[in-house]
């Protein structure tokens, strides 16, 4: 980590520039390397000249390397004094700055044979004594304040440049609610603000990638799971600059023609490695990392809200008890179902059964005993039923099944079905009641009325058993099949 690393480079190139105005003469400020990394006014044509073989700045920089006090006066090479005070803070050099080409003493001159290099000396104002204990003063007081307070201003101006990168990432993924379009948001945040080629994100048994062709899924893959292995092992950042010849990814087949630098950082939470994700780029990505550490903490946070959220989504909308959706949430499933069954002409089955002397188990075993069928039952039915079809618990010993796009007959077919299921079980029974919409054409409430005149006949007629009605269309009414097909009468309203 350089000087620019650790000081604001704008402020002192600012001050540096008033330092050398107010002594109306050159400064530069050299890195622990000997390299030029601030320079304010113009150097010397001497100095120039010099610097072609770097010769100059080489014969500088061993002498700067051996400065311990605040400021020390050293000839370089050509016979110029040159004024130098090393930048030390929080007892760490950072490197020099320097005053330099002062001709104090021109015996100390190194004569030049070349005609250009003696016109280059000529051109050199000498400088007082006098001069040069301003000059020194003016240095001393600028090496012990500026690296203050350039640091200061460092951090301050790093930290709103990362409160505002934060910012951009809260605007970015603030609105996500669902774990898969967080994952998909972050993906495509990190790409468009590090330039990425790819990025992979893994958290809680999901996954996100920004590009995924299938000529390079597998190679992503194998790198995936490298990085995972190492993250599982360790609990640190993984970071390489040529993917293509590290250890731990150079035997993948495909990989030279990947992106050369990538990084992996993980997700840990309560010690757990729960996520990482994983970078891929063209460019360096080192500068980076800092950053990227700071947005996979607060990417941590929104995960853990996003899962509370999910959770605290789901409680809301499921029976505690038996873990079937509950009463709220079929109320806004049968109606949706309706309106998208009624747009696309198709039939909607909705069943509601009740357990058969469910009341008097209770009394005769205890609640925790009816708790246990009710369970039980619940369990039967959301294993009974098709995937697309929704089992939910409608209150007490109630429950009902929304079935889509299915008619009357196969919704017999499975109401029997499953009454056997539960009467095999020996526990209890159970008496279906069962609607079917030709044309989806009704209101929620009226289908859930007709399908709980149903199951009450299904009750009066001697429990055990599926009564099913059938609407052609509200205006005509509704039919008893089981009437229907004995004497052939149509129910009305």
């Amino acid at each position: 980590m350089g000087l620019k690393d650790y000081l604001d480079a704008v402020l002192w190139q600012e001050m540096q520039d008033e330092l050398s105005k107010l002594i109306k003469h050159p400064v530069y400020t050299i890195d622990t390397d000997g390299n030029r990394v601030f320079v304010s006014g113009n150097l010397p044509r001497l100095c120039l000249l010099l610097d072609r073989d770097s010769s100059c700045i080489a014969n500088i920089k061993q002498h700067v390397e051996i400065i311990s006090d605040e400021v020390k006066a050293f000839y370089c090479h050509a016979g110029l004094l040159n004024l130098a005070s090393p930048i030390v803070f929080n007892n760490r050099r950072f490197g020099t700055v320097i005053v330099p080409a002062l001709l104090s003493n021109p015996d100390q001159l190194r004569s030049f044979s070349s005609e250009e290099f003696t016109d280059a000396v000529q051109s050199i104002s000498p400088v007082s004594q006098e001069d040069l204990n301003a000059y020194t003063g003016l240095l001393k007081f600028f090496v012990r304040v500026m690296p203050v307070l350039c640091s200061q201003k460092f951090k301050y101006s790093k930290k709103v440049a990362e409160l505002s990168f934060m910012l951009d990432f809260a605007n970015a993924t603030g609105n996500c609610i669902e774990l898969h379009k967080l994952l998909d948001s972050v993906v495509d945040f990190f790409v468009h603000k590090f330039n990425l080629s790819n990025c992979s994100l893994f958290a809680l048994n999901h996954k996100a990638r920004y590009l995924t062709n299938d000529c390079t899924h597998h190679v992503y893959e194998l790198v995936e799971n490298v990085a995972f292995e190492h993250l599982k092992a360790n609990r640190s950042t993984l970071l390489t600059s040529n993917l293509g010849e590290d250890l731990l990814f150079r035997n993948i087949d495909g990989i030279s023609s990947f992106p050369k630098h990538f990084i992996s950082l993980p997700f840990v939470h309560d010690r757990e490695l729960i996520g990482f994700v994983c970078m891929f780029a063209e460019s360096d990505l080192r500068p980076v990392l800092e950053i990227s550490s700071v947005v996979c903490e607060k990417f941590i946070q929104s995960l853990l809200n996003v899962t509370r959220f999910s959770q605290v989504e789901k409680s809301a909308i499921t029976d505690g008890l038996t873990g079937l959706y509950n009463r709220a949430y079929f109320m806004q499933a049968v109606k949706n179902e309706l309106v998208r069954a009624e747009q696309e002409s198709k039939p909607t089955s909705l069943i509601i059964f009740d357990i058969d002397d469910f009341k008097l188990f209770n009394d005769s075993h205890g609640h925790p005993e009816g708790d246990i069928v009710l369970k039980e039952i619940g369990s039967i039915a959301s294993h009974s039923f098709d995937a697309v079809d929704t089992v939910c618990r409608y209150g007490g010993e109630e429950f009902v099944v929304i079935m889509p796009n299915c008619s009357s007959s196969t919704a017999v077919d499975k109401a029997e079905k499953f009454r056997k299921q539960v009467e095999l079980g020996g526990l209890l029974t159970v008496s279906v009641g069962l609607i079917t919409s030709l044309n989806s054409c009704v209101s929620h409430e009226d289908f859930i009325k007709e399908a709980d005149k149903a199951m009450y006949k299904a009750k009066r007629s001697g429990k055990n058993r599926v009564v099913s009605f059938v609407m052609v269309d509200k205006s005509l009414g509704v039919i008893d099949i089981e009437e229907a097909g004995r004497i052939g009468t149509v129910k009305k309203d």
